[in-house]
Parts: C-alpha cells; structure tokens; sequence
C-alpha cells in the first residue's frame, strides 16, 4: 500500500498546484508552496554584474523636424550654390519635387504628434502629483512634491508653446506649398 501512496500524493499536489486558484488566498498558499519546492537561488545580481555586461546600443532616433523644417520667422532656406553665378544658376536650385514635400510635411506632423503625446503625458503627471500631494500628512514630502509638480508645470507650458510653434510649422508647409503650386495631394 505505500507503494501507491507516495505516487498518489505527487500527483494530488501536483493537480493542486497546477489547477486555476479559487481566490487569492488559494493563490498565495500555492506560490509559497513552490517557493519551497523550489530550491534556491544560486546567484544574485549586482550592479559589479551589469557593468561587466557589453554595452546595449542606443535606439536611434528619427531625425527630428527641426533638421528638415525651418525655424518659424527665419528667413526660408536657401538652394546650396558651389560657386557658379550667373547663367548656371538655373541649374543649381534645389529640387522640390514630391518626395521632397511629403517628408517635410510628415516631418512637421510628426513633431506636432510627438509634443502633442508629451502634453498628455505631462498633464497625467501632475493629475498624479497633485493627488498624492493632497494624500501626504508630513509636510516636507507635500512640499516636495509640490515643487516637482510647479517643474512640470513648467514643462508643460513649454510644450504647449511647443505646440502652438508646430501648427504654425505645418500652415506654414502649406503656405509654402500653395505659392509654389504643389498639388495638394503631395501634402497628404
């Protein structure tokens, strides 16, 4: 009869472990079970582990609106021209052709999304300051959060001029695009 007990009782637990929890309880009985199951850890990381790592590659980033846009209110860029005057000088123009249209307008886009997520991001940020703000008791931790909340609602101002630059970005595009004659569909 022993012979059968030890297999039964593996595979009772093993069913109790392995089947759904029925509350959280259930759940946290389970994972202190394996926990001693399991044996332990070996090896424990340390900051001396991630420095002998080889170092990750930084992301790149696409290139920003303002390599390809003008600054608003400075003069429009001029074609590059390698010496020749006069005659040639026809020849030398930049080309404006569609391709040309489209990733400066998708550029400007682009930027205005990008601040536009920013604005969301920063808005929720001091939604949450301000609550935890209002939840602290001890004053040095309020105040520090207080301040932390007046920096990013300075960063937030900074962004909504952001904002505001790149709408004037994009009409200016268009503006461009209009007293040249590009078809609107270039725009798009």
């Amino acid at each position: 009869m022993s012979m059968w007990l030890v297999p039964t009782i593996v595979v009772a637990l093993l069913t109790w472990i392995l089947s759904p929890a029925a509350s959280l309880a259930d759940a946290a009985r389970r994972e202190t079970l394996r926990r001693e199951l399991l044996p332990r850890s070996v090896r424990s990381l340390t900051d001396r582990d991630a420095a002998e790592l080889p170092p990750r590659p930084l992301p790149t980033l696409p290139v920003s609106p303002t390599d390809v846009l003008p600054v608003i209110g400075s003069p429009a860029p001029q074609p590059v021209r390698a010496g020749i005057s006069g005659a040639n000088e026809a020849e030398t123009k930049e080309v404006h052709d569609e391709t040309w249209w489209r990733s400066r307008m998708t550029a400007a886009q682009a930027a205005l999304e990008r601040d536009e997520l920013l604005r969301e991001a920063l808005q929720s940020r001091i939604n949450v300051l301000t609550t935890e703000s209002s939840a602290r008791d001890d004053p040095a931790q309020r105040a520090r959060l207080n301040q932390e909340r007046t920096k990013v609602l300075a960063e937030l101002e900074a962004t909504a001029t952001r904002i505001k630059n790149d709408r004037a970005a994009i009409e200016q595009v268009r503006e461009d695009a209009r007293r040249e004659g590009v078809p609107p569909g270039w725009l798009r």
